[in-house]
């Protein structure tokens, strides 16, 4: 799909999520929170199966959901090729272990633009816009929170979706579609993913490419499920069981591609293997401003309604 295509698709899209801003296209989970039912069953399919028609940048990352990264950018290290594979990845996971953010944008099967802290708490903040709306989700390791128009909400600019939610069966099954972009900050962090492979299986070199407009060496490898759900140390049993269970929906393996500069930065990450009808799609993750963009953070409590309440506790 087309730049232009994708933004058109993007426009239609939040030209349908306010038109059907009434009771009849919305779930209601109490008698305060409504989400939009179009959002609740398109947006946790958009990453995991490559299904994101734009996420562009042209509305600004509130100065709310994110804060100044500690984290300076990595010093300029020895060229990738002198050493094996396996060294090459490690040396880039200590380099974005140290960095801890960067601004990211999503190509491939998705078209997608945002901010992602890896280090605890991770994060990714996506911004989605187009002309004629404009809107927010950021994603963190036990909610998503979503941005909604504050005048539907008493002034409240944020809805926090979690496993408890909506108890209820009918509610419940546009919460867990939801609930799927959780997944994204453990699949998507690159630490992660980089000791993972080191772990897995033999990694093939494949050459220099061009990225951000510098020479970067790929170095492919195929990743079980397993091998990266044990990585998820930080997770509990019952988390690492929900997201084993998603991942391996898709198939036992992942193929996955890193791009790695002459300082040892990851400058590109690419998977496929995360759509269950197309195995071999693949989303591309291109990383800038290591360690100086900010870290998305979750907003203020009195900002955002949780369903019980008009604002969380």
């Amino acid at each position: 799909m087309s730049s232009d295509l994708a933004r058109g698709a993007a426009g239609r899209l939040s030209v349908e999520l306010t038109k059907r801003m009434d009771a009849k296209s919305l779930v209601r989970h109490d008698r305060n929170v409504y989400i939009p039912r179009l959002l609740a069953r398109t947006v946790a399919a958009s990453l995991l199966t490559g299904a994101v028609t734009s996420c562009t940048s042209s509305h600004p990352v509130s100065e709310a959901t994110v804060q100044p990264s500690s984290a300076s950018a990595p010093a300029a290290r020895s060229a990738t090729s002198e050493k094996g594979p396996k060294d090459d990845l490690m040396a880039a996971a200590a380099v974005m272990s140290k960095a801890g953010t960067a601004r990211i944008t999503i190509s491939g099967g998705t078209q997608g633009s945002g901010v992602q802290s890896w280090n605890a708490p991770q994060m990714i903040l996506l911004n989605m816009s187009a002309p004629e709306s404009n809107g927010s989700m950021l994603c963190a390791e036990d909610a998503v929170y979503v941005a909604v128009p504050a005048t539907a909400y008493g002034g409240k600019h944020w809805v926090r979706i979690d496993e408890n939610s909506a108890p209820g069966t009918a509610k419940q099954a546009d919460v867990e579609k939801i609930m799927l972009m959780t997944i994204l900050v453990e699949v998507f962090n690159p630490v992660l993913e980089l000791h993972a492979v080191v772990h897995d299986n033999a990694i093939t070199k494949i050459g220099v490419d061009r990225v951000n407009d510098a020479d970067a060496t790929r170095y492919s490898a195929r990743l079980t499920v397993d091998t990266l759900v044990a990585q998820m140390t930080s997770l509990t049993d019952a988390s690492r069981d929900r997201i084993r269970k998603q991942l391996t929906s898709y198939g036992q393996t992942q193929s996955v591609d890193f791009w790695i500069s002459g300082r040892n930065e990851l400058v590109q990450f690419g998977i496929a293997g995360l759509s269950s009808t197309n195995h071999s799609a693949t989303t591309l993750l291109t990383y800038s401003d290591l360690g100086a963009a900010p870290a998305p953070v979750a907003p203020q409590a009195s900002d955002v309604v949780v369903p019980g309440g008009s604002a969380q506790s």
